[in-house]
C-alpha cells in the first residue's frame, strides 16, 4: 500500500476514537444523579401554597323592570310653505373673458 493511504486510514481511525470518547463522556454526564433521590416524595409539600376557602357563589342578578315607552304624539298637518321670489340674474359685463387684464402683454388683442 501507499504511504498516503495508510496516513488517511490512521486519521480516520483516530477520528472515530475521538467521536466514541465524546459520546461516552456525554452519556456519563447525562446519567449523573442530581441530588433529589435522597429526599422523600412528600418533601415538597411544604413548598406548595396552602389550600384556600372555596369561592363564594356570586349573587344572581335579577331583572330590572324597564320603563314602558311613552306613546309618540301624532303629527298634525301644517300649511305648505309659500314660495319666495328669486333674484333676477345679472348680466356678465366682461364679455366672457376669464383674464384679469393685468400683466405686460395681452393674450387676445381682439377682445378690446
Amino acid at each position: 500500500m501507499k504511504r498516503t493511504t495508510l496516513g488517511w486510514t490512521a486519521l480516520a481511525l483516530a477520528g472515530l476514537l475521538i467521536a466514541a470518547g465524546a459520546a461516552y463522556a456525554a452519556s456519563k454526564i447525562a446519567t449523573q444523579p442530581i441530588g433529589l433521590s435522597s429526599e422523600p416524595i412528600s418533601a415538597g409539600r411544604a413548598l406548595a401554597p396552602k389550600a384556600t376557602r372555596p369561592a363564594r357563589p356570586k349573587p344572581r342578578r335579577t331583572a330590572t323592570p324597564r320603563p314602558k315607552p311613552k306613546p309618540t304624539p301624532t303629527r298634525t298637518a301644517t300649511a305648505a310653505p309659500t314660495s319666495v321670489p328669486t333674484a333676477v340674474p345679472t348680466t356678465d359685463d366682461n364679455g366672457g373673458s376669464d383674464s384679469g387684464g393685468g400683466g405686460k402683454g395681452r393674450d387676445h388683442p381682439e377682445d378690446d
